[in-house]
């Protein structure tokens, strides 16, 4: 599909002046090309060709007048028209921007918790699986006293243990099954939906930036990084080289005088 581009074509009817101006320039122009070719040969035809010249001059310079000042409105109302344009997409980005510290915050908090759980899971898993490894050891240590007990009273009272070792050992065993299914954080939602069916939520947004601290000043950290990532003479950094490295790196490799991390945006679509 081709695209076509609006001509917009300037109306002088709504200015007097610029309408008297427009209609005496059309006037000298229907005689300009008479008085191109034409060649002065005597007094009165150069004082023809002066009167010719002089008014089409004052025509020009009151036309750019005219035109000048039809600018400066026209450049008022632009202005008029961004303030008050402005003004109104200032104060919804305000919300947005809000909106998006709290999105943000939720989501710190969403992944802080499954950590949280993920850790008690760990922990809760590793303390059953030291309790069953030593229900185990007691088990075999009683069986083994069994097996060398020298009366019947000792060997039943070390089979005795060693069933309730096992027994133990069995029980926690289930415990481990129980506690990785009820304590198995939730997985991370992707996306929101809105409750009108917009859909959006965090973004990954991995940017980069010039160490620059009282330990390491800029100017110290440009000389450390590779000359990979500059641009000659060796002075400044080549920002869609680094860009595109923070990006596809995702952090996993750093870069010498070079901080990159991910500071994550939200990013949203309206149901149509």
């Amino acid at each position: 599909m081709t695209e076509t581009t609006q001509v917009i074509v300037y109306d002088p009817s709504g200015n007097p002046d610029a309408v008297r101006l427009f209609e005496a320039a059309d006037v000298l122009a229907t005689k300009a090309e008479k008085f191109a070719g034409m060649l002065i040969q005597a007094q009165g035809d150069a004082e023809v060709m002066l009167e010719f010249r002089a008014r089409t001059n004052a025509v020009a310079t009151e036309l750019d007048k005219v035109r000048l000042a039809a600018g400066d409105e026209l450049r008022a109302k632009l202005a008029a028209l961004n303030q008050a344009y402005n003004n109104k997409i200032t104060a919804l980005k305000a919300v947005v921007k809000k909106s998006d510290e709290q999105l943000l915050a939720w989501d710190a908090k969403q992944k802080a918790e499954r950590e949280r759980v993920l850790r008690e899971q760990q922990e809760t898993e590793e303390r059953l699986a030291r309790e069953r490894e030593a229900a185990a050891a007691q088990a075999a240590e009683a069986a083994a006293l069994a097996d060398n007990a020298t009366n019947e009273a000792d060997r039943q009272a070390a089979q005795e243990l060693a069933a309730e070792a096992q027994t133990k050992a069995a029980q926690i065993e289930q415990q481990q099954e129980v506690v990785a299914q009820a304590l198995a954080p939730a997985p991370l939602a992707k996306s929101i939906r809105g409750t009108h069916g917009s859909s959006g939520g965090p973004r990954e947004n991995w940017t980069w930036e010039l160490i620059d601290t009282p330990e390491q000043p800029a100017s110290e950290s440009i000389k450390l990084v590779p000359e990979a990532y500059l641009l000659p003479p060796a002075e400044r950094i080549n920002r869609s080289v680094m860009t595109a490295f923070a990006r596809s790196s995702k952090g996993k490799v750093s870069v010498p005088g070079i901080k990159i991390e991910n500071k994550a945006i939200i990013s949203s679509r309206v149901a149509r």
